[in-house]
């Protein structure tokens, strides 16, 4: 309701209204202190701007007074320097210019307008921004609106000038609607009447494109109420050229009357009123009027939209007629649509008049009502509307097959042109592609609400009629399809449940697999007979309303201890009291999300705070303070854990589905998670082999047994749909090296490990001062190998000593991913790593990970673009605008981004090269996630980055390794 009122207080503001808050929401009942502190603040924005000029000048303009403040922007008489062109300069009201469908709407007036040529439209002259101000430039109509001429010049009007401006506005929109363009709120303070008498449209704020699916600037009403037709009141979709006609009827009728047609105590009585039509007659109101007229002005407002004129060119050629007392084409309404007028405005007193004219004509209606012929002419019609509805759904399937393989056409094109140079013809045909799938959603929406309205006329005309419920679902049925096919997982619930709303049936059906949602997995491992345990990946926000737009795991079925999406240590190795897989959830007494600790005198741990008292809640407002007390240690929860080797830390831990007490042995190590798994014998689905059948959705299993490691599986039965058994192999406990994280086999990818952070500044260094590498430096005309950010690229950055070996330079951690290296540096460290893991008697391969190899572990294969959901927070990564500066940190320190295998910081941190091509034409690398300096959403993605030269060394380029078994190799 607030959003509501909102709207309609912003409304008044907007027509220059200033009504008093509290008199605006007397009578609306309770209503919230934030809502009233809103308009409070709105309405004090729009007094303070009323009547003034904000600026002497606009880019080209300069403003010469306040003409309007109507629609959705404030409206100056202004002139051109340049040309000498007096204009009417519409500009986007301040208070709006953060609103994206402000913004929209006004750009989409501009737009419309341009297109339009006639005499009673006014001309666009120009349009643009300048300094943040968006503006639009028209042509600078003299004169007063209609609704302040029929105010003040009442009882002078002659007859037939109005009729003349009507006609005249009619021809406008003719001209509007053959452009394609639906005015919306045509209504007499949208129409301007010059001093020669000629009757300009203006406002074109609601346009709506005939060729468009849009219907609203938002999901509720646009329009002015009193003006507006009833398939607007219904929020029907079907808005079209007779919406207008409409209403510039309800304006000839005040024209003809000086009063308005439709009014009410409340919006819900105007409405009512409009979808009844309960209007007194023109010549009940104003006996001198002609009846041609009258019977015009009734054909214009009739409520059903196919009785009204056909096109606004009918409209104005009756009113010539009139004008030039000729015969009018329009007829008077007949006996039963005026006595359905009556029944809709005075149901009771119809009822009773009903019942007396029954009594009198009963035979004759019965007899009239059960002709065979009617009867069966009615039925006809209902079936023939049914069964094109069912040859419709027929042709939107065989569409989208059209539509699938133009959208793979332009998915090929479009990647491409990420890597390579594309020629005109290849943009050429990527135009055109894209120009065919835009008419071809055009089509389908039209065709959806096509097959709707057929299904409802078969319904209407004949209730009886059989199969269109089993239409309707076949309908749902292919919009689930379609929802499937985008991955749009909350569309396909709600087609999912339409269908079974309409017919239950199909549920049962066979080959109806996506109905029920369900996908047969089949899950097998060597060895067999591990545990398997079942979760979802939800949306918080979703299942806990007002919390974060984040994603978290939820198990299959039952409740977690605890809510999904609470910060916690994971324990990485059994150290009793605590064991491998306990999740803790608090240290010292305080829950883990937002902590820092320090040490009281005593040596207990307790919070940390800034001198006026504000808790401190993350790294960077930790070091700030460190900074400021060089003395003072301080630390994050899975910092202090790790080292602490003095007082164990009371902790509160999660093991199963119990809650423990627990006193944290020195030197614990742990992993900070925003989405803990909690386990318990209600996630466990089963042992291995088994096979599961799942709805849609972000799904994981994991799977345990004793003497291996735990395997995190990621299910997402649209990709699974039609594969062969999953054989999962487990590996022994300790056979993942340390450091990195395992991520299972794939389709064609094949098992792999990678680090669960990009390489730091400490592993770094410890490549650096191998002697290999300082031979390899030394010998090396140009610098090389030591970290190059810019501008130092020549000098490099990081220390070396008398005896030759590099330090880390003053103030860089070594806890920091190490950035400032080129890709060779990356593949150099990657050969010297395997070398040193060789010596050590490993047999694994080491490298930098392929694209796929990357966007598997930072995602699984869901419709992710971030390893958290879909919904961009800058704060969940360590991006540009984590901090209140922007400033390199900590590996880990976001446990937001971190994948379901574990893999952290593949959104922020560091770009990271990859052993891929971004374009091999130009020899560029590509790097993946975000990085400390960017805030770009696209850029921040799992598959985002950019591509790099590579011996590009700068602040943000670092990389990690993925380790390979020789069988996997790819």
């Amino acid at each position: 309701m607030s959003g509501g009122l909102y709207d309609q207080y912003l409304g008044l503001l907007l027509r220059g209204e200033y009504p008093e808050v509290e008199d605006f929401l007397a009578g609306q009942g309770e209503v919230s202190e934030e809502l009233r502190l809103r308009l409070e603040q709105l309405r004090a924005t729009a007094i303070r701007t009323a009547g003034k000029l904000p600026f002497p000048k606009l880019g080209p303009y300069r403003l010469l007074e306040n003409l309007d403040q109507g629609g959705m922007g404030l409206v100056f008489r202004a002139i051109h320097e340049r040309l000498g062109r007096e204009v009417a300069l519409k500009i986007l009201r301040p208070e709006l210019a953060a609103s994206g469908v402000a913004v929209e709407r006004f750009h989409r007036e501009a737009q419309s307008i341009a297109k339009l040529q006639h005499p009673n439209i006014v001309t666009v002259f120009d349009a643009g921004e300048h300094q943040g101000v968006v503006y639009l430039a028209m042509e600078f109509v003299p004169g007063r609106t209609l609704a302040e001429v029929l105010r003040e010049d009442a009882d002078s009007l002659p007859l037939a000038q109005k009729v003349k401006w009507i006609r005249d506005l009619a021809r406008a929109l003719a001209c509007a609607h053959a452009a394609g363009v639906v005015h919306r709120d045509v209504k007499p303070s949208n129409v301007r009447i010059t001093p020669d008498q000629r009757a300009m449209l203006l406002d074109f704020g609601l346009v709506r494109s005939l060729r468009s699916e849009e219907v609203t600037l938002t999901d509720g009403f646009a329009g002015s109420p009193s003006y507006a037709s009833p398939e607007q009141v219904s929020h029907d979709l079907e808005i079209h050229d007779r919406t207008d006609v409409y209403s510039l009827g309800v304006t000839l009728y005040e024209c003809l009357t000086l009063r308005k047609a439709f009014e009410g105590p409340t919006v819900e009585s105007l409405f009512h009123k409009i979808l009844t039509g309960d209007f007194i007659p023109p010549r009940k109101v104003n006996k001198s009027l002609p009846r041609d007229l009258e019977i015009v002005v009734l054909k214009a407002m009739e409520t059903e939209p196919k009785r009204r004129y056909g096109d606004a060119e009918a409209f104005a050629e009756d009113l010539d007629a009139v004008l030039e007392l000729r015969p009018i084409a329009g007829r008077p309404p007949g006996l039963v649509t005026r006595l359905r007028k009556f029944a809709q405005r005075r149901p009771a007193l119809a009822a009773s008049v009903l019942v007396t004219a029954l009594a009198l004509t009963a035979m004759l209606v019965l007899l009239l009502q059960q002709s065979q012929q009617q009867a069966e002419r009615i039925r006809g019609e209902a079936i023939a509307a049914r069964d094109r509805a069912s040859r419709l759904v027929a042709e939107y399937a065989r569409q989208r097959t059209n539509f699938r393989e133009l959208d793979h056409a332009i998915g090929h094109l479009q990647e491409r042109m990420t890597y390579q140079h594309l020629t005109r013809e290849d943009y050429a045909q990527l135009d055109r592609k894209e120009k065919e799938v835009e008419i071809s959603r055009q089509q389908q929406g039209l065709m959806f609400s096509e097959i709707l309205q057929l299904l409802r006329q078969a319904e209407r005309i004949w209730p009886e009629i059989d199969g269109t419920e089993t239409v309707r679902a076949a309908l749902y049925q292919e919009k689930l399809t379609d929802a499937l096919d985008s991955r749009d997982l909350l569309a396909a619930e709600f087609y999912r449940n339409l269908i079974q709303e309409h017919d239950p049936s199909r549920q049962s059906n066979q080959g109806h697999e996506s109905v029920s949602g369900t996908t047969p997995i089949q899950v097998e491992s060597e060895p067999p007979g591990a545990e398997v345990h079942l979760f979802q990946y939800r949306e918080l926000s979703e299942v806990y309303p007002g919390t974060n737009r984040r994603y978290a795991a939820f198990p299959h079925r039952g409740e977690p201890v605890l809510p999904a999406g609470t910060f916690c240590l994971q324990v990485m190795e059994t150290h009793p009291p605590v064991q491998i897989g306990d999740l803790i959830v608090e240290l010292a007494g305080q829950p883990i999300e937002d902590l820092v600790l320090t040490r009281s005198a005593s040596g207990e741990f307790q919070p940390l705070s800034f001198p006026d008292g504000r808790p401190v809640r993350n790294g960077f407002e930790m070091r700030k303070v460190l900074a400021e007390n060089p003395t003072l240690w301080a630390a994050l929860p899975e910092d202090a854990v790790r080292e602490n080797h003095r007082l164990p830390i009371p902790a509160l831990l999660v093991r199963g589905n119990e809650l423990l007490q627990a006193e944290l042995a020195p030197g614990t190590e742990t992993r900070t998670t925003a989405a803990p798994i909690f386990f318990s014998p209600e996630t466990a689905v089963g042992q291995t082999p088994l096979q599961l059948a799942l709805h849609e959705g972000a799904h994981f299993i994991v799977l345990k047994k004793e003497g291996f490691e735990d395997l995190i599986v990621p299910l997402n039965p649209l990709v699974e749909r039609g594969r062969r058994a999953r054989m999962l192999r487990l590996l022994p406990l300790g056979e993942t090296p340390p450091g990195f994280v395992r991520v299972p086999r794939y389709g064609d990818l094949r098992a792999f490990w990678i680090m669960e952070t990009e390489v730091t500044s400490g592993e770094y260094l410890e490549f650096l001062n191998d002697p290999a590498t300082l031979a390899e430096i030394d010998a090396s005309p140009v610098p090389i190998r030591s970290p190059r950010p810019f501008p130092l690229r020549q000098e490099g950055t990081w220390p070396r000593g008398a005896d030759g070996r590099f330090s880390l330079p003053q103030g860089l951690p070594e806890n920091y991913p190490v950035m400032g290296v080129s890709w060779y540096d990356a593949e150099a460290y990657a050969s010297w790593y395997e070398k040193r893991a060789r010596a050590g008697g490993s047999k694994l391969h080491f490298s930098l990970p392929n694209y796929d190899e990357w966007t598997y572990a930072g995602k699984g294969w869901w419709a992710f673009k971030y390893p958290y959901g879909t919904q961009y927070r800058a704060r969940y990564a360590h991006t540009c605008f984590a901090w209140p500066e922007a400033e390199p940190g900590p590996v880990r320190e976001f446990p937001i981004d971190r994948s379901v295998f574990g893999v952290y910081d593949t959104c922020g941190g560091a770009f990271e090269w990859l052993d891929a091509w971004w374009d091999p034409s130009r020899t560029k690398r590509r790097t993946a996630g975000g990085a400390w300096a960017h805030a770009e959403p696209e850029v921040g993605r799992v598959e985002g980055g950019m591509g790099m030269s590579p011996d590009k060394t700068g602040n943000e380029e670092g990389f990690r390794l993925v380790a390979r078994s020789e069988e996997d190799r790819p």
